[in-house]
């Protein structure tokens, strides 16, 4: 965390293991459920990213903290937070 981001919720893909490959590209999409089940917030990626064991890449600042703990925000619907992930393997 730093400066910039300290008041954001922010979300990375990271790339544990690839199997018998070296690198893996991928493009990726992060959003929230809200309490009614209903995708909001999203980001994605706008392109594919090359990935390496250890490596990295998402968003600093997916979400402010404070939209996200505003109760009529309806994003944390009895205190828990759902976050769907879709990647796209290239």
């Amino acid at each position: 965390m730093d400066e910039e981001s300290r008041e954001y919720l922010s979300l990375y893909l990271l790339l544990i293991n690839c199997g018998s490959k070296s690198e893996a590209r991928a493009k990726f999409k992060f959003s929230i459920l809200n309490a009614k089940r209903e995708e909001t917030k999203a980001m994605e990626s706008q392109r594919a990213y090359r990935f390496v064991q250890g490596k990295d890449w998402g968003f600093k600042k997916f979400i402010r903290r404070d939209v996200l703990m505003d109760e009529a925000s309806g994003l944390l619907p009895n205190d828990r937070l759902t976050i769907v992930c879709e990647v796209s393997m290239l």
